[in-house]
């Protein structure tokens, strides 16, 4: 069952594509108070494409082994109508977010809350 995390976001967006779980103690509450920021101040909605990913999904993706999507500490983020990857990286580095990283090919943004500072476009 789908529990309510934010006014915009809904447990079930966040869970492992491969296996359907969340991480043991949730996602970052911290990310999701951000995500609830950042979506108000889109002004629109949008699809997170990644959440949590299992160590069997993560691998089979190509993540990096420190990942961390492994955490629950980060989404991907599919670039909404009417915005571009850059403005949307605007609006996430206003926001707060730790690691912001910019994919033009795929037209999304990865955000996280790793607790450093980080950029760069994938």
């Amino acid at each position: 069952m789908s529990e309510r995390l934010a006014p915009n976001f809904m447990s079930h967006e966040f869970a492992c594509k491969h296996c359907g779980k969340l991480p043991e103690k949730g996602m970052s509450t911290y990310l999701i108070v951000l995500l609830q920021l950042f979506r108000n101040a889109v002004g629109k909605p949008f699809i997170i494409t990644s959440g949590y990913r299992c160590p069997v999904h993560n691998r089979n993706l190509g993540g990096a082994s420190s990942s961390q999507h492994l955490k629950g500490t980060a989404v991907d983020i599919l670039i909404p109508e009417g915005m571009t990857v850059d403005k949307m990286a605007e609006i996430a580095d206003k926001i707060g977010f730790d690691g912001i990283g910019k994919y033009y090919k795929d037209n999304f943004l990865h955000v996280d809350v790793r607790g450093t500072r980080a950029r760069w476009v994938g």
